[in-house]
C-alpha cells in the first residue's frame, strides 16, 4: 500500500479478467462471423451500453432478427434458470433464442 493512497483490492487482477473475457468474447463473434458467411448468411451485431442488458437486447431484437444467440451459465437450484437475463429475454422476445452455456 503507498502511503496517502487507497488502492482498492483486486483491480488490476479484475481489469487482466474483463480484458481477456473481451478478446474471448472478440473471437467467438469473428467465428460466427465467419461461419455464417460460408452460408451467405449475414450477421449483425450490436453493443448497447445505455441500456439494461435485458431491455438492450429485447430492443435489439425488435429490429428484425431472426436469432438471439446468448451466452448463459445455469443457476444453482431445483428449476432450470440461467439467471435474469436470460430468463427476461425468454420470457418477453418473441425472436428464436438459442442459449450457450459452457
Amino acid at each position: 500500500m503507498w502511503p496517502g493512497k487507497a488502492r482498492r483490492a483486486g483491480a488490476p487482477a479484475c481489469r487482466e479478467h474483463t480484458n481477456a473475457a473481451r478478446r474471448n468474447d472478440e473471437e467467438v463473434l469473428k467465428e460466427i462471423m465467419a461461419l455464417a458467411g460460408r452460408y451467405d448468411d449475414n450477421v449483425r451485431r450490436s453493443i448497447r451500453t445505455d441500456l439494461a442488458p435485458n431491455e438492450a437486447i429485447i430492443k435489439e431484437a425488435r429490429r428484425g432478427y431472426d436469432l438471439i444467440a446468448l451466452g448463459a451459465n445455469r443457476r444453482p437450484g431445483e428449476t432450470l434458470f440461467f439467471g435474469n437475463t436470460a430468463g427476461t429475454v425468454l420470457d418477453r422476445s418473441e425472436t428464436s433464442k438459442l442459449f450457450v452455456a459452457s
